[in-house]
C-alpha cells in the first residue's frame, strides 16, 4: 500500500483542528490537576476518618469514665446523707440527754467544719457553695471554728520557723 504523506485541508479545517488540539492539551493539564486534587482530598478523607475513629474511641472511654464517676459520686452522696442524718441525730440526743455536753459537741462540729473547708478546692467554682460559712454557724460552732483557725495560724507560724 502506498500512502500519501500530505493531506490537503482547507484553512478553516486546519484552524479547527489546531484549536481542538490546543483545547485538548488544556483539558489534559486540567484533568491532571484535578486528579492530583482528588488524591489529596482522598488522603484527607482517610486522615479525617482515622481521626474520627480515634475521637470516637476517646469519647466512648470518657463516657464510661463519666458513668463510673457518677456512680462513685452517688455512692458518696448516699454516704454523706447517712452521715448528715447521723450527726443530726447525735446533736438531737446530746441536746435532749446531755445538755451540758452539747456545747462541747457543737464546738467540735465547728472545728470539723473548718477542717472540711481547708480540704475544699476553692478554685473550682462549684465548690464555693459547698464551703461552710462562719455566719451560718451556731455560737458554739463559731467558737470551735475560731479555735481551728487559731490552730491553723499557729501551725503556719511553726512551719515558717522550721524553714
Amino acid at each position: 500500500l502506498l500512502r500519501s504523506k500530505t493531506v490537503e485541508l482547507s484553512v478553516e479545517d486546519f484552524e479547527s483542528i489546531r484549536t481542538l488540539a490546543q483545547a485538548s492539551e488544556g483539558l489534559r493539564r486540567e484533568n491532571k490537576a484535578l486528579e492530583k486534587k482528588n488524591i489529596q482530598l482522598s488522603d484527607k478523607v482517610d486522615t479525617l476518618t482515622d481521626e474520627k475513629a480515634m475521637l470516637q474511641k476517646e469519647d466512648d472511654r470518657l463516657r464510661r469514665e463519666n458513668d463510673r464517676l457518677r456512680k462513685e459520686r452517688d455512692e458518696y452522696k448516699g454516704k454523706f446523707m447517712v452521715l448528715e442524718k447521723l450527726v443530726d441525730k447525735i446533736q438531737e440526743v446530746y441536746r435532749e440527754k446531755l445538755p451540758k455536753h452539747f456545747k462541747a459537741l457543737e464546738q467540735a462540729i465547728g472545728y470539723a467544719k473548718h477542717q472540711v473547708n481547708k480540704t475544699i478546692d476553692v478554685f473550682k467554682s462549684n465548690n464555693i457553695e459547698k464551703r461552710f460559712k462562719k455566719v451560718d454557724l451556731s455560737p458554739n460552732e463559731k467558737s470551735g471554728y475560731e479555735l481551728a483557725e487559731k490552730d491553723q495560724r499557729i501551725q503556719q507560724k511553726d512551719r515558717g520557723i522550721e524553714r
